[in-house]
């Protein structure tokens, strides 16, 4: 996962958008769950790369790599 300032929240996965990866809603929730949960991660051009594991597992994945990424960015949010 690596972010990039922007001005407004997007996603990229593999090479597609959060919608196009990740048809289920609930999926899609869980993904941005962590860059939600941070609001400093607004601003922010999420580019990721995953593979294996169900697709289930992918979205969990990352959103543990979006919190482990905003934590790099500022350790302040680690309460969040």
């Amino acid at each position: 996962v690596r972010l990039f300032p922007a001005k407004e929240m997007a996603y990229e996965i593999n090479g597609k958008s959060l919608a196009a990866y990740f048809p289920v809603r609930e999926m899609q929730i869980s993904a941005e769950s962590a860059s939600r949960e941070a609001k400093a991660a607004e601003k922010f051009f999420v580019s990721a790369k995953l593979s294996g594991g169900g697709i289930n597992a992918q979205a969990e994945a990352l959103r543990h790599g979006i919190s482990r990424a905003l934590l790099v960015y500022d350790i302040e949010l680690r309460g969040k």
